[in-house]
């Protein structure tokens, strides 16, 4: 049953919970097409269109991607159905953190780090480029909070021989300083998380990508170095960051905070 309803960037939302426990358990993205303008209304169809590919399935994307029940359009109106996830975004959690004052903990902005890498690493093997990696598309879920990445809206499937896009799509501040310029590839994405862990760290997001690395503790320092080069083919990839000595450091000692168990387990598969 419909239980609160609000606005999204492309049209409503109404969160639905169990009629028995009273539970949230579902969001619906409502999209109005008819008042949606051409581009907008080719992303939105094309995430609702993802969704039902066989590509997107748990055993293909990972345990870090958020949770798809359906999609329908009923007349102008498309209808996204996805899990609700209780514990918000990291953008919420940024923000409250710059409210309170209170600094990320080095262990959380690693967790966030390491299992949004993961699910990147799941989407590339896929030859899926997410393309707006952003603290406001990564959402916790469960009692343990897992982190899921959501919003496919401006993905992009790309061919074994293409590996490249030339599309000038995502948000300032998070953009790759290839997008406008050149084609582009993966890199992109780990661009894109790099300054959402930047903002972790510093609760900043410079325009003009001039980072300061003195606020990061030397192990993560060094990783966002790597992956927030201006030249693509200078960042760090999903494959060298998994091989790190450090990042498997801290995995084991995550372990014993959070649910690191798929990381660990799909690792393998790699």
């Amino acid at each position: 049953e419909p239980l609160t309803q609000g606005a999204t960037g492309q049209g409503q939302a109404v969160l639905f919970r169990d009629k028995v426990s009273k539970i949230p358990v579902c969001v619906c993205k409502i999209i109005n097409l008819a008042a949606t303008d051409k581009l907008n209304r080719y992303y939105v169809k094309q995430e609702a269109e993802f969704f039902k590919k066989d590509i997107f399935s748990k055993l293909n994307l990972g345990y870090h991607i958020v949770d798809y029940f359906n999609s329908e359009q009923v007349g102008d109106e498309l209808f996204i159905y996805l899990k609700y996830c209780n514990k918000g975004t990291l953008l919420q959690r940024i923000e409250a953190s710059l409210d309170n004052r209170q600094p990320f903990t080095e262990d959380s902005i690693w967790y966030v780090l390491i299992t949004a890498m993961h699910a990147i690493r799941k989407l590339h093997a896929n030859n899926i480029i997410h393309r707006d990696i952003k603290p406001a598309n990564i959402f916790f879920d469960g009692e343990d909070g897992d982190l899921k990445l959501a919003d496919f809206g401006l993905m992009k499937i790309i061919s074994q021989n293409q590996k490249q896009s030339s599309t000038h799509v995502g948000t300032l501040g998070y953009l790759a300083p290839e997008i406008g310029v050149k084609s582009y590839g993966k890199e992109v994405d780990i661009f894109s998380l790099g300054v959402t862990i930047y903002q972790m760290v510093t609760g900043e997001v410079p325009i003009n990508q001039n980072y300061k690395f003195d606020k990061a503790p030397p192990e993560l320092r060094q990783l966002l170095k790597q992956m927030l080069q201006k030249e693509p083919e200078n960042r760090i990839t999903t494959e060298q960051f998994f091989k790190q000595e450090t990042v498997l450091k801290w995995i084991t000692y995550l372990e014993q905070l959070y649910n690191m168990e798929h990381v660990k387990k799909e690792m393998q598969e790699f």
